[in-house]
């Protein structure tokens, strides 16, 4: 993962963060379903 200033080393920390990001918003989004009016995460398919 190379793209001009950012070094494969720091381009997979980016990606690390990036996925830990997403996988707490989707801890939230399961543990928050029962709250009333709560707007679920849209799921895409791949």
């Amino acid at each position: 993962m190379s793209s001009g200033w950012l070094t494969t080393e720091r381009g997979k920390v980016v990606a690390k963060d990036a996925a830990d990001v997403v996988r707490g918003l989707v801890v939230l989004d399961s543990r928050h379903k029962l709250v009333p009016g709560w707007k679920h995460l849209r799921v895409v398919d791949p």
